[in-house]
């Protein structure tokens, strides 16, 4: 029986990686395998000497920890169990369940990323061709800040926004394949290359600003990486000149980027000169920012509680008397601010934690093995999002972020370089 165990985790991610962009349900399950699996497999005795050896493991763990502290202060425990402690659980499950690795082969490895790229490659290409199908119509729509619609051909509706984070990693993750750590198969290489540039494509064409963002960035940290450890100066900058002009030829003939640009010029003039905010969407953000961060003055050290932002915004919006309507009173856009106001100090020392410790500890990062490359590119994307949406306080968001995040950060570099 335990011959069949040992696939638990490996199934359990499979499911994940589908939940993200099909069924919240599937993610859940996916969660269960995976903590199920050190259980089954008899492994269940070498999870602590595992979070011992590598305190990454204990950076989840321990914002799950500080989060659900803020339940001795809440005055919403529904809202607290509902959309924070059980919302979070895969920052505790996902660590134990993988601490040992999960028993995933290098095969099985290279079957999750490729599955994660081919998804994800599926999910886009379909929204492109909905996209040109009913051009006219969404680039309408785009002009009123409304965004481009992710089609996944099921009921379940999908943000434009954290597609846009999963696509970018995607399109990191296609490029190291690629061209970082190729496969030793001809056929596979290239299958991966025209995966990345059909990404490129659908990056500029469908996907909000967000994503465009996390790619830019991750792109310079892909040109660091040829500079430092390959010392390729002349390569770098190749990369560096090529994507401006990407950029430059797709501000010029890509409709919906250069209306989203227009649009956020607007948007921008609308919030500077005080100007009518709502639905104009950067407008509305600078003006939940600017809420919540009254809001974290209120109770700066140990913040508002996990489960009370919520009303102690709407408390705030209205003594401000906020040009918002009720509908447009958001929380804040920005992971790291909500965290703040939320958590207080320690709970954003943690959220920084998990991004700054990997570099810290891993000051080689990009010059180790091509594998950290990768992880520091998900960090990278990760930390550009975070500044611009609230990743973690949405379940795709929660389960994405902390499963690549053990993946990268721990299973895979038990094995060095074990995925090609």
């Amino acid at each position: 029986m335990q011959a069949y165990f040992k696939y638990t985790a490996f199934t359990g991610i499979i499911l994940i990686l589908a939940g993200l962009l099909f069924s919240p349900a599937l993610q859940s399950i996916g969660c269960a395998l995976v903590i199920l699996h050190p259980f089954l497999t008899g492994n269940a005795t070498k999870i602590l000497p595992a979070f011992r050896n590598n305190k990454l493991l204990w950076l989840l763990p321990v914002y799950y920890l500080i989060t659900f502290i803020s339940i001795l202060y809440t005055d919403d425990y529904k809202a607290f169990w509902n959309q924070n402690a059980l919302l979070k659980l895969p920052f505790v499950l996902l660590p134990i369940g993988l601490a040992n690795g999960g028993g995933l082969s290098k095969k099985q490895l290279n079957i999750i990323m490729y599955f994660f790229i081919g998804i994800i490659w599926l999910v886009a290409l379909a929204t492109f061709f909905n996209y040109l199908a009913h051009f006219k119509e969404i680039n309408e729509q785009i002009k009123h800040s409304k965004p481009i619609p992710i089609f996944t051909a099921t009921k379940k509706e999908l943000s434009h926004i954290y597609f846009g984070i999963m696509l970018a990693f995607a399109t990191c993750a296609s490029f190291y394949f690629a061209w970082i750590n190729k496969p030793a198969s001809k056929v596979r290489k290239w299958l991966i290359r025209s995966i990345f540039f059909t990404f490129l494509i659908c990056i500029h064409s469908i996907i909000a600003r967000t994503g465009l963002l996390a790619i830019y960035a991750s792109a310079f940290i892909v040109l660091s990486w040829f500079i430092i450890k390959e010392k390729k100066l002349l390569l770098g900058s190749g990369i560096l000149a090529a994507f401006i002009v990407l950029l430059t030829v797709s501000v010029l003939f890509v409709p919906s980027l250069r209306n989203r640009l227009a649009n956020t010029q607007k948007d921008i003039s609308q919030y500077q000169e005080g100007k009518e905010l709502n639905h104009y969407s950067i407008s509305m953000r600078m003006e939940s920012l600017k809420t919540a961060w009254k809001v974290y003055k209120n109770s700066p050290i140990i913040g508002v509680g996990a489960a009370d932002i919520i009303a102690e915004m709407h408390k705030q919006y209205e003594a401000d008397n906020s040009p918002l309507t009720e509908e447009n009173r958001k929380l804040p856009h920005n992971q790291f601010l909500q965290t703040l106001t939320m958590l207080g100090i320690a709970g954003l020392a943690s959220l920084l934690a998990i991004f700054l410790y990997p570099v810290y500890k891993r000051n080689y990062l990009l010059t180790y093995n091509n594998m950290q490359l990768l992880f520091l590119l998900f960090i990278v994307i990760c930390f550009f999002s975070f500044q611009v949406e609230s990743v973690l306080e949405r379940q795709v968001g929660v389960t994405f972020f902390s499963l690549f995040y053990i993946l990268l950060g721990h299973v895979i570099p038990q094995k060095a370089n074990s995925i090609s």
